[in-house]
C-alpha cells in the first residue's frame, strides 16, 4: 500500500474523522443524560 496515495490518505482522514464524530456523539449523549438527571432533581424539589 502506497502511504502517499490519495486513497490511503483519505481513508486515514475518514477514520480519524469518524473517531472524533463518535467521541462527540458520546459526549452529547452524556450531556443529554446529565440534563435529564438535573431536570428530574429539579422536579423533586
Amino acid at each position: 500500500m502506497d502511504h502517499t496515495s490519495p486513497t490511503y490518505m483519505l481513508a486515514n482522514l475518514t477514520h480519524l474523522h469518524s473517531e472524533q464524530l463518535l467521541q462527540g456523539l458520546n459526549l452529547l449523549r452524556q450531556h443529554h443524560e446529565l440534563c435529564d438527571i438535573i431536570l428530574r432533581v429539579g422536579d423533586v424539589k
